[in-house]
């Protein structure tokens, strides 16, 4: 069993997303598939976790934030449009946003956490159902029911160890499964999110508990730059690179 990891970039549109279900459904050892939020899709655009932090902010301040919920829900709206989808999707993801406005507005940081979780949670839900209708036995598995439990400080998730036998039974599906990557549950019961680039951090977690064959993380870029892209113009691409090398 493989888990595959694709970043934001890889899922920032309906384009990419086929891509990325190509890659998966070609390997039926690749049962598990860790996504990240829509990242960029330009070099101007702006990613679907910073549109999050913005509606947070808006929340926070007690400043009108309905614009800025279209705007997110309007980046699922063009994937669903692309890849002729249902939009019942687009209702869920308005009621979700504000359910957590409101059941949280009390608690900044809790709140803080849950819409950021938002990004990857939609995208999952949505890479799902998509490759789902596609005829590929698919299912959308939340970090809850995985048995993602960590800790319960806002913003600085740890995996708790006796979570790993629950991550076990994953293997025990027949489907494919898509997990978002970036947070788990608390005991509390509370969205807790990993670190910025956190969904890393949970393709990682569930391939040791699983005991994958191998942990697969994608990018779109084939090769490491030997300098920062949107720095340095047109740095040389290295093809191939140990770890060693690497780090």
């Amino acid at each position: 069993m493989k888990v595959a990891k694709f970043g934001g970039s890889s899922v920032s549109n309906a384009k990419q997303i086929k891509k990325v279900l190509d890659i998966v459904n070609e390997d039926p050892e690749r049962k598990i598939i860790i996504v990240s939020a829509p990242g960029k899709r330009s070099k101007d655009d702006t990613k679907t976790t910073d549109l999050l932090i913005r509606l947070y902010e808006k929340v926070l301040n007690g400043l009108d934030y309905q614009s800025k919920k279209k705007e997110i829900i309007q980046r699922y709206a063009d994937i669903v449009r692309e890849l002729v989808m249902d939009k019942e999707i687009l209702t869920t993801i308005d009621e979700t946003l504000e359910r957590y406005i409101s059941q949280l507005y009390d608690k900044p940081a809790r709140l803080y956490d849950a819409l950021l979780s938002c990004g990857e949670d939609f995208n999952a839900q949505l890479i799902a159902s998509y490759n789902n209708s596609q005829g590929i036995p698919t299912r959308y598995v939340s970090p809850k029911e995985a048995g993602l439990t960590v800790t319960d400080l806002p913003q600085q998730a740890q995996i708790i160890d006796s979570s790993y036998e629950d991550i076990y039974k994953l293997r025990d599906y027949n489907e494919k499964l898509i997990i978002p990557g970036f947070f788990g549950i608390s005991k509390n019961d509370y969205i807790v999110t990993f670190p910025r680039g956190g969904s890393d951090i949970t393709g990682a977690i569930i391939a040791r508990g699983v005991k994958a064959s191998l942990y697969e993380n994608f990018t779109d870029v084939s090769g490491i730059f030997k300098a920062n892209p949107t720095i340095i113009d047109k740095p040389e691409l290295i093809e191939e690179i140990t770890y060693r090398e690497m780090r």
